[in-house]
This record gives C-alpha cells, sequence and structure tokens, in this order.
C-alpha cells in the first residue's frame, strides 16, 4: 500500500490495477475517512482561524464531523459514478468502483499538509494564500487521477472517462448546490458590529427565499448593500416600509415610539442593554459607555417603500442604515435571508465556545 500511496500521484492507472485485486473494504473505509477529515480541517483553515486545528476540542470535533462526511461522500460518488459509468457502457462491479473513487481521493487526503502547515503560520495571508494555490492543485489532481483510474478501470477513451467524471460529479454536487442557493448556506461574521448576538469569526446559518419568510421588525438578516452588492452584510431590521425611524441620545425610535432599554451590566467601557421592540421583540446592544457619537442622534427618516431600515446590536461599531452615504435604506430583495443558527464559534481562551453553538439569534 505504501508503493501506491507514491505511485498513484505519477501513474494513477497502473496503480489501480496493483491495487485493485487487493483492495479491501476496510482500505475504502480509512481513505474515505482520511479524506474527509482533510477536507473539514481545510475549510476551518480557508475560512476560520487555522491556529484552531492544534486546540484539542477543535481537531476532535472535525474528526468526529470529517468521518462520516467523509464516508458518505466516498460511498455515494461511489454509486453514482458507477451508474454514470453504465449510461456511457461501463462494465465494472460496483465495489471496482468503490476502490477507484477511494484511491482517487489521495490527492485531498494530501491537502492535509498544507493545511497543517497554514496552521502551524498561525493564519498569516502568505500562509492562507500558499494553502489556497496548493489545496487548487490537488484538487485538480483528484479529478485528473480520477479519470486516468475510470478510463483503465471500464476500458473507456479519454472522452468517456472524462464525461463520466463530469456528469457523475455534476450528479453529486447539484443537490448541494441548489440546498446552498436556494435554501440555506454558512457565513461567518467579518466584524463585531453584531455583538453580542453574534462575535467575529462566528459561523451561523442563514435560511434563504421561502423558508426565510417574510422580513419582520427585529430579524437578523444577511443582506447586500446597493453601493456594494458583491459584499454581504449582517444587521438586525429595525424598520419596514412605512415606518418612521430615529436614533435619539442612542435610543431607538419606532413610528415615534421609544423603544424600551433596559440596562444589564457595564464591562470594558461597554454598557450591555436588552432592548424590547413594540411589536414584543427582545434582544440585547451595547453602547459605549462614553459621550455621544453622531450615529447616536440622527434625522427622522421614512423607510421607503420596498425597503427597510437595519442596525448593528453594537451601536457605536457599526456601519448601517444611519449611515445614508454608504449603507442607507436596504431594498427588501436585497436580503439574502434570515440568521437561523450558530454552528461554530471561537472561545477567546482557544478552542470551541460550545455554549454558543446552537443558538439561534433573537
Amino acid at each position: 500500500m505504501s508503493n501506491a500511496l507514491l505511485s498513484v500521484w505519477f501513474r494513477p492507472a497502473d496503480t489501480l490495477d496493483a491495487v485493485l485485486p487487493s483492495t479491501s473494504g476496510r482500505q475504502i473505509f480509512v481513505l474515505a475517512i482520511l479524506s474527509g477529515i482533510s477536507i473539514s480541517m481545510g475549510q476551518v483553515a480557508l475560512h476560520a482561524n487555522p491556529a484552531d486545528l492544534f486546540h484539542p476540542d477543535v481537531f476532535a470535533s472535525l474528526v468526529v464531523i470529517g468521518a462520516p462526511a467523509g464516508l458518505l461522500n466516498v460511498y455515494l460518488a461511489a454509486l453514482v459514478f458507477y451508474w454514470t459509468a453504465r449510461c456511457f457502457g461501463g462494465t465494472a462491479p460496483q465495489r471496482a468502483v468503490r476502490a477507484t473513487v477511494a484511491w482517487s481521493n489521495i490527492p485531498i487526503i494530501a491537502c492535509l499538509l498544507p493545511t497543517l502547515a497554514a496552521a502551524l503560520t498561525t493564519g498569516s495571508r502568505a500562509g492562507l494564500a500558499i494553502l489556497g494555490g496548493l489545496a487548487m492543485i490537488l484538487v485538480i489532481w483528484f479529478y485528473t487521477t480520477a479519470v486516468l483510474m475510470l478510463k483503465r478501470l471500464e476500458k473507456f477513451g479519454t472522452g468517456r472517462a472524462l464525461a463520466t467524471v463530469i456528469l457523475g460529479s455534476a450528479l453529486c454536487y447539484l443537490p448541494a448546490g441548489a440546498l446552498k442557493a436556494f435554501v440555506i448556506q454558512s457565513y461567518v461574521t467579518a466584524s463585531n458590529s453584531m455583538l453580542p448576538t453574534l462575535t467575529q469569526d462566528e459561523t451561523f446559518l442563514v435560511l434563504k427565499g421561502i423558508f426565510a419568510g417574510s422580513a419582520e421588525r427585529g430579524d437578523v438578516v444577511v443582506f447586500r448593500p446597493p453601493s456594494e452588492p458583491g459584499v454581504d452584510y449582517v444587521k438586525r431590521i429595525a424598520g419596514l416600509p412605512g415606518d418612521r425611524i430615529r436614533v435619539s441620545h442612542r435610543v431607538l425610535f419606532v413610528n415615534d415610539q421609544p423603544v424600551h432599554r433596559e440596562k444589564m451590566d457595564m464591562a470594558d467601557g461597554f454598557i450591555r442593554y436588552r432592548e424590547t421592540l413594540p411589536y414584543g421583540r427582545s434582544y440585547e446592544v451595547k453602547d459605549i459607555d462614553g459621550p455621544e457619537g453622531f450615529a447616536d442622534n440622527t434625522d427622522n427618516v421614512i423607510v421607503p417603500e420596498g425597503q427597510c431600515f437595519v442596525l448593528g446590536d453594537n451601536r457605536d461599531n457599526s456601519l448601517d442604515s444611519r449611515f445614508s452615504g454608504k449603507i442607507g435604506f436596504i431594498p427588501l430583495g436585497n436580503i439574502v435571508g434570515k440568521v437561523a443558527m450558530i454552528v461554530y464559534a471561537r472561545d477567546p481562551r482557544g478552542g470551541i465556545a460550545w455554549e454558543r453553538i446552537g443558538i439561534r439569534p433573537r
């Protein structure tokens, strides 16, 4: 097996001939698990803090999540590739196709090395750029290996082997792509503008389209402002079409009614309040314990038809609808969806903030 791990990089088709007769279900199982762990760790390295990989509870969680995901990925892909190959005249048994898919994942497993290297660089920009480049090269080599191995296994020409991999991959990823595009997607907070509801670098799920329902006051939403249509923001809806909105001495007014604020505590130069909208929604916000700033007193505005007014919960550290020249009113059609649940949160002391996972922002 050790020789095959090397030769698969240079002679994937010949390697398949050598390993196929002796590949056991246990070996397929191990390769599938390792590929899933590699993918899960790569996602954290690219989209969160790579240094977290060395924290015991993060590492263990990624193994627990990645292992079954890898098994599902390899076994499902093998089933899809088996039937796709049949459409092009393939005759190889399902177990052989499964072994082929498992061995073609060697480049994906190899992504573990640059991922761990990026973690050692503590997530430097150069380290992440190198990781992204190597990951792209290895993914391309994964597909190349899959084509060459299926070509040998099914005795296909290059065209049929390539068509099998392309169609099979599309069938595997189309449901996931549709789910991400129309139903639910994960996002990562890029700032602390929504403290204490969302903290920086937290990963949360967003319900989209009809699954999100209609927008309501108090909803935490992801949207794209007209001034930056390619950038996703996350804020809370404070006003809907026709509402009169203003902020006076840090107090939010909705339709000339002050939103009730109850002081909770003070720490690190911030005062934490519980804010309750006239329509019953309650949530926490933060204000700096100091002189009022420009955004603490605004003009009375009427929300135009088809638009909404948004605010960050960290009121003195949020670029939102109070800044008409930069964000302003948000067209309801620019709302991507509602924040549904936090699925990953970092503990400032290191590791995972387990107490925040599963929270549904109010």
